[in-house]
């Protein structure tokens, strides 16, 4: 347990990490709150550039396969879904805060994960192959290319906006670390169309994840450092401040009484 808590650097005392975590929770609403604004400008570009795709623009005049168009629909729908509902519970937080810190940093812990998975499943050669259709068949291979490159280029924003400095606690990142790698692999390489680079991808996207848990612990210790100092100094101004008022009360109990009072 404690090699746990020195990997993701947790306090040992559970009210000073609950202190940490109030410490931060307003950065931390903001920081979603303008990520999923980006992500939602994102996707309604892709949307649009989407009806010029073959699996959605053609499908709608030629014999293309309706169930493609219908899969594609579904992942678009919970894309903005997605984004939305991030949009409005940050918002919310930012605003009025009527959730948790902890409860607000699962909620970030399980979204990001799955903008993850649906990230992989937006390439329409991976959609193709997994509503049973031949990828080839409505896929041109430059589109492959450059859909696989946007996938990847993708999965780096998210994981870089994830990792920054005012997002969740490192040890809430966990699940969008190992979907990254995991879901990538498993989902692209079902699909992909070069199998012989598919190695190298895994291992370029495994790097990213490595530096970017590096990154965010290093960042991550040194915030918790400096909220140690914050506390340390509060609890000095408020001893001095009691000393200052207990010293206060001493003298005015040994001070001689008023002539006034006496008479």
């Amino acid at each position: 347990m404690n090699g746990w808590r020195r990997l993701f650097t947790l306090f040992e005392d559970g009210r000073a990490e609950q202190g940490f975590l109030r410490w931060r929770g307003e950065v931390l609403a903001m920081h979603y709150f303008l990520c999923s604004s980006f992500f939602v400008l994102h996707i309604g570009s892709t949307t649009v550039r989407a009806f010029q795709s073959p699996v959605v623009g053609e499908a709608m005049f030629t014999n293309t396969p309706r169930y493609l168009v219908l899969v594609r629909s579904v992942v678009g729908m919970l894309a903005w879904a997605s984004a939305l509902t991030s949009v409005l519970l940050s918002g919310c937080q930012v605003r009025w805060g009527f959730m948790g810190q902890r409860t607000f940093e699962l909620f970030a812990a399980v979204v990001v994960p799955f903008s993850e998975i649906l990230v992989l499943l937006s390439n329409p050669w991976v959609l193709c192959s997994f509503a049973g259709a031949d990828p080839a068949q409505f896929v041109s291979s430059a589109e492959v290319v450059d859909r696989d490159w946007h996938t990847i280029i993708m999965l780096h924003v998210i994981l870089v906006a994830a990792h920054s400095p005012t997002s969740a606690r490192l040890v809430m990142l966990l699940p969008t670390q190992v979907v990254a790698v995991g879901a990538f692999a498993v989902i692209i390489a079902r699909a992909n169309p070069e199998p012989d680079a598919m190695a190298y991808k895994v291992f370029m996207l495994f790097t990213i994840v490595l530096l970017s848990f590096l990154s965010k612990r290093m960042s991550e210790s040194r915030e918790r450092t400096v909220f140690l100092g914050v506390v340390a100094e509060r609890n000095m101004r408020c001893q001095a401040e009691f000393q200052l008022e207990q010293a206060r009360s001493e003298r005015s109990s040994r001070s001689p009484p008023d002539a006034a009072t006496v008479v």
